[in-house]
């Protein structure tokens, strides 16, 4: 292309007078402000979910909830009555440790 550029101009020379050279990193996306723009978004859409969330919820949880919505003194407060499955779990766990005591006992007598 140069040389058909010559040969128009009649004998003009084109030289190239300082050789491209490549950025060292690029200047656009910056990943820096990118993942901390995503770190910064999440964090208040989780937040916002989270609040959103606990606001929309109507439920009575302590004796404090309750003297504060109904503006009466609690009479009484119902315990949290666990499964049948969590009650085995607790009964299966103690008889393990039962058993590892009794195990120490008679290791410790012979």
């Amino acid at each position: 292309m140069a040389t058909d550029l010559e040969r128009r101009q009649q004998g003009e020379q084109f030289r190239v007078m300082d050789a491209a050279n490549l950025p060292e990193r690029p200047s656009y996306p910056d990943r820096r402000i990118f993942a901390g723009g995503g770190l910064a978004g999440g964090l208040a859409l989780g937040l916002g979910i989270a609040l959103l969330l606990e606001m929309r919820d109507k439920s009575l949880r302590s004796e404090q909830d309750v003297e504060f919505f109904l503006q009466l003194p609690t009479l009484a407060m119902v315990p949290v009555v666990g499964t049948g499955h969590d009650a085995r779990k607790k009964g299966s766990l103690a008889r393990r440790r039962e058993a590892k005591a009794a195990k120490a006992r008679a290791a410790a007598q012979a």
